[in-house]
């Protein structure tokens, strides 16, 4: 019996032996399969650029695996994948780094803001407003993909920044497409003006027909106060001038021109010339055609005849009536003479025409036939 128990344990140390070779062999055959390289391809990128704020996608993404130079797709969501390295609040690009079983590799990803300012006017000087005609704001959907938008556009609101005073200023646009809403900020500088010069317009010559002040050839040159790297040239316009009447004007300054001081303000600089005005012949001219007490004065009176066959075309009563106004002395009063020239069909006759200016008579036009007429 002794015996018997004997051979019973006896088989217990061979059963160990046999088990445990098992282990040493399953465990050579794993150390085998040699893990040599991981990478990504392109085809196998998971997705590469995000919106601020968004979190990593990694669900279209596979590692390339190489196992005793065989290649095998790994779902980089996988467990025994890590990826380190992504900061959603971190604009640009950013390297993220992949491990498995040891071994890594990199792949590159690109952050972008929701909404920016780009291009914008950057510098001002004092009491300037923003320029929304340059810049635009880029924004960003959902997918990443961008667009842009002008700064003037009506979806577009600037809310204005003091420039009361020199300094870097904070400017907020905010882009609103339904009940989409986004909003950015940016700075600008505002400088205070160092020296302010001016250029004046070329015309200093005027008359009473003329409507307005022309500024062609003039301008300021502003220097920022401290930038003097920083200038500016400036139009001038008509805000920013005075002392411009054209109604001061009279026929006394017909051979005379009437002086004016022109004063030009810009910030806290005052710059002045003197412009001649005179009494124009156009201005005499424009004043007999739309006056209606003319014709109530009037000495002649017209009679209506057809410019085709019994009277002289209107055109040349036209030309008469000037010829005579500007040819007599500035002194001597406006001639009592009265025709309506927007009618082709109203004329008066040529005779009537020279007495009312105080010429010698001229005897009415009349062709001999309707072929010798004057065409209209």
């Amino acid at each position: 019996m002794l015996k018997n128990k004997w051979k019973r344990y006896a088989s217990i140390p061979l059963l160990l032996i046999i088990v445990i070779a098992g282990i040493i062999g399953l465990t050579g055959c794993d150390s085998g399969e040699k893990i040599e390289q991981i990478y990504i391809t392109n085809n196998h990128s998971p997705r590469l650029t995000y919106v601020e704020g968004q979190d990593l996608d990694l669900s279209k993404g596979a590692l390339t695996v190489v196992i005793d130079g065989q290649e095998t797709l790994l779902p980089m969501t996988d467990a025994s994948v890590s990826v380190t390295g992504y900061d959603k609040t971190k604009l640009g690009d950013q390297t993220l780094t992949v491990t498995y079983n040891e071994l890594t590799t990199t792949f590159t990803v690109k952050v972008v803001a929701r909404i920016v300012a780009e291009g914008f006017e950057k510098q001002y000087f004092i009491g300037d407003t923003f320029n929304a005609a340059k810049g635009k704001l880029r924004v960003a959907k959902d997918d990443a993909t961008t667009f842009t938008v002008n700064m003037n556009d009506p979806k577009v609101s600037v809310q204005a920044f003091d420039s009361t005073t020199p300094g870097t200023k904070t400017v907020t646009a905010q882009y609103t497409d339904g009940a989409t809403q986004y909003t950015c900020t940016f700075n600008v500088e505002v400088y205070g003006a160092s020296d302010v010069k001016i250029v004046y317009p070329d015309k200093k010559q005027y008359y009473s027909h003329d409507t307005g002040l022309d500024f062609a050839g003039g301008y300021l040159t502003v220097t920022a106060g401290t930038n003097s790297s920083i200038v500016r040239h400036v139009d001038i316009t008509a805000d920013m001038v005075t002392g411009f009447d054209l109604s001061a004007v009279t026929k006394d300054h017909r051979n005379t021109p009437l002086s004016q001081e022109i004063t030009i303000k810009y910030l806290d600089k005052t710059f002045n010339y003197t412009i001649k005005i005179t009494y124009s012949g156009v201005t005499v001219i424009n004043e007999l055609m739309g006056s209606r007490a003319l014709e109530e004065k009037s000495n002649c009176f017209c009679r209506r005849r057809s410019a085709s066959s019994r009277g002289m075309p209107v055109e040349i009563y036209k030309s008469l009536f000037m010829f005579f106004l500007l040819s007599k002395p500035a002194d001597a009063g406006f001639p009592r003479f009265s025709v309506d020239f927007r009618q082709r069909s109203s004329l008066c006759s040529s005779s009537a025409m020279a007495r009312g200016l105080g010429a010698t008579a001229v005897p009415p036009y009349r062709p001999t036939t309707s072929s010798q007429a004057v065409p209209r």
